[in-house]
């Protein structure tokens, strides 16, 4: 009778909570899930530690992008907001290959970048592919490594490489070509979008200063095109990729 009266007693107390606040005590999370998100953090950051210790490139980059806030905000406007894949923060989209790694995302269009590594390690000797999971061709090889791929970054501040994807090489590549995509004005002269380009010279001089940049030779649509030839073929990709669920989806060709 007791346990009885005592459960009315806390069924009564829960009731009397106003729903907003039952809803919030409902959705947080619980002891232990907050316990295997905390695990999860720390593996990520020992991961993490251990390929940028293997990758000086990636280090150098790492330490540039991750300053502080307003250095991330900086590298974002050109597109190099860095995501690094661990074992324990797999970063995958249905169209990215099953052997690459991914490393960083330009938050449009889920657009992100991989190392193709077919032994599970991240190289960044290793070439670099595109994917862009709306696109007409959904995975590009950009860059042999990841300093040829910060030197395309800096020749054209990070933006249109997407655009590989969309359509339009033949014009990209005349843009790349002619160095002016790192001149691009905005047509949109409001206060936001000027220190966006301000933000966007100060990101592309620290790039300069800290890598030694490739020269791109013309016409760079051959250079494109070698390294699909030569890697294009070694991307191997998850059922749900070419399997039912998306049958008109394949592994595309860059032509």
């Amino acid at each position: 009778m007791k346990l009885f009266t005592a459960l009315k007693d806390i069924i009564a107390t829960i009731q009397a909570i106003p729903k907003a606040c039952r809803a919030t005590i409902a959705t947080m999370p619980s002891m232990s899930e907050a316990i295997e998100q905390e695990r999860l953090k720390e593996e990520h950051t020992i991961e993490l530690k251990k390929i940028l210790g293997t990758n000086p490139t990636l280090q150098n980059l790492y330490n540039l992008v991750e300053k502080d806030d307003k250095s991330r905000n900086m590298f974002d406007s050109i597109s190099l907001g860095l995501s690094i894949q661990t074992q324990s923060r797999a970063l995958l989209d249905f169209a990215t290959p099953i052997n690459s790694w991914n490393f960083l995302q330009t938050g449009g269009d889920s657009v992100h970048y991989s190392f193709l590594c077919d032994n599970g390690i991240l190289d960044e000797n290793n070439p670099v592919i595109m994917t862009v999971p709306c696109g007409k061709t959904l995975n590009v090889i950009v860059a042999e490594n990841l300093l040829e791929f910060i030197s395309l970054a800096y020749v054209n501040g990070g933006f249109s490489l997407d655009s590989l994807a969309g359509g339009s090489i033949d014009e990209y590549c005349d843009k790349l070509d002619n160095s002016t995509l790192k001149e691009e004005i905005f047509e949109d002269e409001s206060e936001f979008w000027k220190e966006v380009a301000k933000e966007r010279k100060i990101a592309l001089a620290l790039i300069y200063e800290n890598f030694e940049i490739q020269p791109f030779k013309s016409p760079h649509k051959d250079r494109l095109l070698h390294l699909q030839e030569k890697y294009i073929d070694k991307l191997k990709y998850s059922d749900e990729y070419i399997g039912k669920e998306f049958p008109d989806l394949h592994p595309q060709r860059f032509s």
